[in-house]
């Protein structure tokens, strides 16, 4: 939903100010704990991306190729995510429950029907 003076996108700002004013209220180490949690969790799924992308459509165009095949991938990413899911596994209590009460709130109205359809 977009604002009708100066068209911007009025919920995600609303939603994001939300976010950082609860973060405001963490100390920093939970904050940066949070950081990681985040940042794990998007280097797994461009893992999850790459490996996908390679196995379904070896063939596409691309601007770089990792000359390699797929069993050599797997190990390539392997090692680097058994260090981010130990980085999520030892985030706080705090981290756990903000991060759990975010995806709740945020796909919320998704779920439960009260998305807007077109």
């Amino acid at each position: 939903m977009r604002s009708k003076w100066f068209n911007t996108p009025w919920v995600a700002i609303l939603v994001s100010t939300v976010i950082a004013l609860a973060g405001c209220y963490m100390d920093f180490a939970d904050i940066i704990s949070s950081v990681n949690f985040l940042y794990s969790l998007g280097m797994l799924l461009e893992f999850a991306s790459f490996l996908w992308l390679r196995r379904k459509m070896p063939s596409i165009d691309r601007p770089f190729r990792v000359p390699m095949g797929l069993p050599g991938l797997i190990i390539m990413c392997l090692i680097p995510s058994v260090f981010l899911v130990y980085v999520m596994a030892v985030a706080t209590r705090t981290v756990y429950m903000s991060h759990h009460k975010m995806k709740v709130e945020l796909t919320g109205g998704t779920f439960c029907g009260t998305a807007k359809s077109e």
